[in-house]
């Protein structure tokens, strides 16, 4: 008897869906410059919109294989900010390549917000950096750099709650170029830890990881950031806390190099709390850093409130509003308040999730 043997099974090939989301906001907001630098306007329409081209399949080895590719909406012609593939195990963890966020920006825990979002939000959309101030936001994606660089990243399983990663970007920027050591901000890394779990019904997160960013012509820097939250019953309590630090010795250099200090420290806090299709959230947050690399004990600071409430429509629709106070303080001397600028806004809108 003559047995044929038909080809293996191939995995099916990747398909791409769509997802994505649009935000779509009108609001008012008041801006005091110290020197009356700038006349921002009182009201204003902005949106942020993203499409998501999303694919994924099981390989014959019995990996994960994933794609994604997201568009960003709202610039002239668009553009791509965010394009990689995962290859996933449930033994070995996750490898990533290609365009994304730091690890320690996937898993910062800052404080809670259901509006424009605070900690990492567009608030400075609306309450200007007077420009000379040298804060950069709350998040860790303006202070560490991230969302734009080709990485590679791993990802480790979960083993009881906790999950280990690690990344590491040769270049700032995607050019398919060798990255020249002191052209750019590049060798950039960050690695973390993470938190989750439960005990009694309270839902516990934590976080604790490290950055790692060479500059071209401001040395190097490192980022230091943890955060922690609780949640029981539809309350959510959550910080974060981070520190930079700056080393002003640019590498295959001789001297020091003059620039802007990253030198700071910045954290946010809230609460939060759902029910049903309603949710409202309240937090805190500072930032502090030297106005100039040898200016010990002169610091800009900005200090922001936030209240921010919910309400879910159905289908993947919800409206978001914001209540918000922000206060840029310079401490360079005799620049007439050039670095100065505070303000609030009230800012409401749609979001769409396709």
């Amino acid at each position: 008897m003559l047995a044929v043997v038909g080809p293996a099974r191939a995995a099916d090939p990747v398909t791409l869906r769509v997802g994505g989301f649009m935000e779509q906001w009108i609001g008012y907001a008041d801006n005091e410059s110290g020197n009356n630098a700038f006349d921002y306007a009182d009201f204003d329409t902005q949106s942020d919109t993203e499409i998501h081209f999303l694919g994924e399949t099981v390989l014959d080895s019995g990996l994960r294989l994933a794609v994604t590719v997201e568009l960003e909406g709202d610039h002239p012609g668009g553009a791509i900010d965010h394009s990689w593939l995962s290859l996933t195990s449930d033994t070995y963890g996750s490898l990533i390549i290609g365009g994304q966020e730091a690890f320690l920006n996937d898993v910062t825990i800052s404080s809670p917000d259901v509006g424009i979002e605070h900690a990492d939000g567009d608030m400075g959309n609306w309450v200007a950096n007077p420009g000379n101030a040298t804060t950069g936001g709350l998040n860790i994606d303006n202070t560490y750099g991230g969302d734009v660089e080709h990485r590679v990243k791993y990802v480790s399983p979960t083993f009881y709650g906790f999950t280990v990663g690690v990344d590491y970007s040769p270049a700032e920027a995607d050019a398919q170029a060798m990255p020249d050591r002191r052209a750019g901000a590049n060798h950039n890394y960050s690695y973390a830890v993470t938190y989750e779990g439960e005990f009694e019904g309270v839902a516990i997160g934590l976080h604790g990881g490290v950055g790692h960013r060479l500059m071209n012509t401001s040395g190097s820097y490192d980022l230091y950031s943890g955060g922690a939250s609780l949640g029981y019953e539809g309350w959510t309590l959550s910080g974060g806390y981070l520190r930079t630090k700056q080393s002003l010795h640019q590498s295959g250099a001789s001297g020091n190099v003059t620039a802007s200090s990253m030198n700071g420290y910045g954290y946010s806090v809230g609460v939060a709390y759902a029910t049903g299709p309603y949710a409202v959230s309240l937090s805190h947050g500072y930032e502090e850093r030297e106005a100039t690399p040898d200016a010990a004990g002169r610091e800009d600071s900005e200090t922001s409130w936030m209240l921010s409430g919910a309400y879910d429509l159905g289908a993947g629709v919800s409206l978001l509003g914001s209540v918000f106070t922000s206060d840029f303080e310079g401490e360079i001397p005799n620049d007439n308040g050039a670095d100065d600028n505070d303000g609030w806004g009230v800012v409401t809108g749609l979001s769409v999730e396709f």
